[in-house]
């Protein structure tokens, strides 16, 4: 079975939020901007869980349009899924949490859509 860390990380969601913040440091509205599609109450909500399993530090607080904002970075040592985290694991769960990861790495390639005019 895996630990609660794989589920964590390989959500799609939270799996994109590290994608985005991968050598990067973002606000909460910076990451909004990058992905649009996600409801920003679920993105907020993701990004909690994320700090508060300490996959993302907070590494400084700034002011935006005069509120406190965090910048998050990841933390590289809690961001890594190990054999240890896998172990016990159905081959059906491995197979779930790599196509989760492939899902997330082609998403990171995929070219915007052109908007067609009407």
């Amino acid at each position: 079975m895996p630990t609660e860390k794989v589920a964590l990380l390989t959500h799609p969601i939270r799996a994109r939020i590290l994608t985005a913040l991968l050598d990067r440091k973002l606000t909460t509205g910076q990451i909004a901007a990058l992905l649009s599609d996600v409801p920003v109450p679920s993105l907020y909500r993701h990004i909690r869980l994320l700090a508060e399993a300490g996959v993302l530090e907070t590494v400084e607080e700034i002011r935006v349009n005069g509120a406190p904002a965090k910048v998050y970075a990841v933390s590289r040592l809690k961001a890594n899924i190990t054999h240890a985290d896998t172990a016990g694991a159905t081959a059906a769960e491995h197979l779930s949490n790599f196509t989760s990861f492939l899902n997330t790495l082609e998403g990171t390639f995929r070219p915007p859509i052109a908007s067609t005019p009407e």
